[in-house]
């Protein structure tokens, strides 16, 4: 069991026995075995209650610290993701600008079957990066099948 919850656990338990005015069953399960006791030995159950509400305390300023943390490590890697996407667009545009130059003999801005052909490239299938300046008009993956002009 994590050690935050177990100790977040422990610190309910004392507080049900503080509360009934069990401070020496509660210093059982306190850390330590002790119950901090003020100058005045007669108001053992308010020690113990002000204990575990320092503890409880800190355990919220812990877990907030911690998820603060925890955010921080999330935006360093969106950013990482978003860049990574950057980087995949400048990629496409890249392979596209070249792609233009190697199969667009009209300079057109699309590469026809023809054109394909030229090059030895047909059929053209998803992935190829002439496929990106073709028209896949039946939508299989595959452009200028037998028949495609």
């Amino acid at each position: 069991m994590n050690k935050r919850i177990e100790n977040a656990m422990g610190a309910i338990v004392v507080g049900v026995f503080a509360s009934l005015g069990l401070a020496i069953v509660a210093a059982l399960f306190l850390p330590g075995g002790t119950v901090p006791v003020h100058a005045d030995e007669g108001e053992p159950q308010q020690a113990a209650q002000a204990f575990i509400i320092n503890q409880l305390q800190d355990q919220v300023v812990d877990l907030r610290a911690e998820l603060f943390d925890e955010r921080a490590r999330n935006q360093t890697l969106w950013e990482r993701v978003d860049s990574i996407a950057e980087d995949v667009e400048d990629l496409h545009q890249y392979v596209w600008a070249l792609t233009q130059g190697l199969y667009d003999t009209n300079d057109n801005n699309r590469i026809s079957c023809a054109e394909a052909r030229e090059h030895g490239i047909t059929p053209v299938y998803m992935g190829h990066p002439a496929y990106l300046l073709m028209r896949d008009t039946d939508g299989d993956g595959i452009i200028c099948e037998r028949g495609d002009q």
